[in-house]
């Protein structure tokens, strides 16, 4: 499963809201936040255009798009 809050942050902090990035990348806001929610893959197309919609950096890309959610574990005694 992926981390994408730090995705979100960098679209509020670009371009204002989730539709404006869905319009930009040419994607519904519905099948955005099922992506969002790792639904479902972005495409490499997305991520191109992501790219270019949001101005990021080889590094941001991967950190944005491909960082893993760390799951916590409960140890037993």
């Amino acid at each position: 499963m992926h981390d994408y809050n730090p995705l979100r942050g960098k679209i509020k902090e670009k371009l204002g809201t989730l539709y404006s990035f869905a319009d930009k990348i040419g994607i519904s806001t519905v099948s955005l936040n099922k992506r969002l929610n790792d639904e479902i893959p972005f495409s490499q197309v997305e991520i191109e255009l992501a790219t270019k919609a949001l101005d990021l950096t080889n590094d941001e890309v991967i950190r944005l798009f491909f960082t893993k959610k760390i799951q916590k574990t409960v140890e037993t005694v």
